[in-house]
């Protein structure tokens, strides 16, 4: 019977522990959860109420929160999502939780330098048997919990953020509605207190106040005629977070108030693409031997359509140049419009863009009473003046007339005569449109088929973010909306409206695939591989006398397939949001700021 009992005991002994360490284990599993889980929730929790909201780049604090307040609102909400999610899992007793900080040196649980959350949760798990059993065969104190712990760190990667800013000369206007400037000869003039680019201005800053001054990097990039980087990231051989210090949180300020974007000329979209290309490329050497990498975004905002184009045409063509930088052989041209009162006069290429010029073509203003500026220059020798644009794109590139040349933009061996061929600077040709029509039958309407090559360029270009440097491209689109054409152009003689299609495209928005969960195909509305095949006419225009029309010659499959587009994997797809008033950019940046910081979490 003694035996009996000892064996007794020593058996119960071990299944009460057996019960009490499976008991132990499936508490220590629910903590990790718990703990993984609220960690992430944090995270969130800072993405969407903006890094500013707790945290101050002045403050003396090691993890730089605002203030106490602050601190243990974060701390509170970690413990709370903790709670939570142990909840779930069956008994709980909150006096048992405890959340301690696991930041080295800090005393905190969250850097507010580096985005990093640092914690470890200890729960006291009840037992039932062996707390009570090990007394009756040791010198031990009887136990009803036993403490389990997890250690858990979470953090948002650093971004490399690529701001392409719209400072055409419609942002003067309020919200596009550009009556006002249209009239202007006239003695009307808009109300410059209600320019979009106001509106700008103050979504900018909202924007800015989700990101890391310390950790993140944005450049500011302005883009009208051409583009130019007025805040970049990459100074020398070294990637300088926007607020690292007080000057280059200044200067970045700067970069993003009224009086650093001045609205003026049109809208070449493609060029500040291909800043954002320069940029990553230069991010990408600096990094190219580091072990953590940046995430790149690419942010356009745009309250028009693209209507100059930066492209290299092939092939290279020579050009005698008279302008007076005294330049040669430079063939980086501009496709651009002219108008005047009495209306479109010319849309074709524009000036030659002088790489040593001394003046910025940034700053450069088209007169609205000149057809060109003085000096300036097409293809061939001639001076463009009102007599030779009419003619100008049937011109070769030794200056002939014959109608339905190859023209001096391009028509290679390898092309079809009436077409053009170009390469994204910045891609080393890789990235390119080719077989690009433009009206076989040459005569005037064949200028505007140039309408077209913006749009062809700056996708081409966002398609190259996108497969070289997995970037994601967010749109932003503000003014009136066009009219909702099946085409990718929506009527290009309308530079003034909002191009819904062609920023979804531009964006490789979710909605525009056929297969959300296999993005490789495009609906065709948004594809310009898709045939084009909704009738006689397209962009918006249904009458016989529409000047710009869709031929057959440029429908069909087999010549106009410009784009070489690849599969988008479904972390670089982007986001298009669109609105007709100002007002709202603010609530749209920042739900922009939002996705990309979501995006980041670790």
């Amino acid at each position: 019977m003694v035996l009996f009992a000892l064996s007794l005991a020593a058996f119960l002994t071990l299944a009460a522990m057996a019960v009490d360490l499976s008991i132990l284990y499936a508490w220590r599993l629910r903590v990790e959860r718990a703990a993984k889980a609220a960690a992430f929730s944090t995270i969130q929790y800072r993405s969407l109420r903006g890094w500013d909201y707790f945290f101050d780049a002045a403050s003396s604090a090691p993890d730089k929160f605002e203030s106490d307040a602050l601190r243990e609102e974060m701390r509170t909400f970690l413990r709370n999502a903790v709670a939570n999610n142990l909840r779930t899992s069956g008994s709980y007793d909150d006096a048992r939780l405890q959340i301690q900080a696991g930041q080295i040196g800090l005393n905190s649980f969250y850097d507010g330098t580096t985005d990093a959350l640092n914690f470890t949760v200890s729960y006291q798990a009840p037992t039932y048997f062996i707390g009570r059993l090990l007394p009756l065969l040791s010198d031990v104190d009887p136990q009803d919990f036993y403490t389990v712990s997890h250690s858990n760190a979470a953090s948002l990667d650093p971004a490399s953020v690529a701001l392409l800013l719209d400072v055409s000369g419609s942002m003067n206007c309020p919200n596009s509605d550009c009556s006002c400037r249209v009239a202007g000869a006239s003695g009307i003039t808009c109300d410059s207190n209600l320019a979009t680019i106001n509106d700008l201005v103050a979504a900018l800053a909202e924007f800015k106040r989700f990101f890391n001054p310390f950790h993140d990097y944005i450049a500011v990039i302005p883009f009208n005629l051409a583009a130019t980087k007025s805040f970049a990231i990459v100074s020398g051989t070294a990637m300088l977070p926007f607020g690292s210090n007080t000057a280059r949180l200044n200067s970045f300020n700067t970069a993003t108030s009224r009086t650093g974007l001045a609205p003026q000329s049109n809208t070449n979209i493609c060029d500040a693409l291909i800043q954002a290309i320069d940029e990553f490329r230069q991010i990408d050497a600096i990094e190219a031997n580091q072990a953590a990498r940046t995430r790149k975004f690419t942010i356009l905002f745009t309250d028009g359509a693209p209507n100059a184009l930066h492209g290299v045409f092939s092939p290279p063509v020579t050009f005698s140049n008279s302008a007076a930088s005294g330049v040669s052989n430079d063939w980086y041209q501009y496709s651009l419009e002219w108008r005047t009162a009495a209306g479109l006069l010319y849309r074709g290429p524009g000036p030659l863009v002088q790489p040593s010029a001394t003046s910025s073509l940034f700053n450069f203003t088209i007169s609205s009473s000149a057809v060109a500026p003085t000096g300036s220059q097409v293809c061939g020798p001639t001076v463009s003046d009102s007599s030779s644009f009419q003619h100008v794109l049937n011109r070769n590139a030794t200056g002939g007339t014959t109608p339905n040349p190859r023209g001096c933009l391009g028509g290679d061996s390898g092309l079809p005569v009436g077409t053009i061929a170009f390469s994204i600077p910045g891609t080393d040709g890789q990235a390119g449109v080719s077989n690009v029509p433009i009206d076989a039958n040459g005569g005037d309407v064949t200028r505007f088929n140039y309408a077209r090559l913006p749009y062809y360029c700056a996708i081409e270009a966002a398609d190259w973010l996108r497969s070289e440097f997995k970037s994601p491209v967010f749109t932003i689109g503000v003014g009136p909306s066009g009219a909702d054409c099946n085409d990718p152009f929506e009527n290009v003689d309308n530079p003034l409206v909002r191009k819904d299609n062609f920023l979804h495209r531009l964006a490789a928005d979710a909605d525009i695939f056929t297969d959300v969960d296999n993005p490789s195909t495009f609906l065709p509305r948004f594809n310009f591989e898709s045939g084009m095949t909704q009738g006689a006419d397209c962009n918006c225009e249904n009458s016989a006398s529409a000047t710009y029309q869709c031929g057959a010659a440029i429908r069909t499959a087999s010549s106009y397939t410009p784009l070489s587009t690849s599969s988008v994997t479904p972390e670089a797809m982007g986001e298009y949001y669109g609105t007709a008033d100002g007002g709202q950019l603010a609530a749209l940046f920042a739900d922009v700021a939002k996705s990309i910081l979501l995006r980041l979490g670790s």
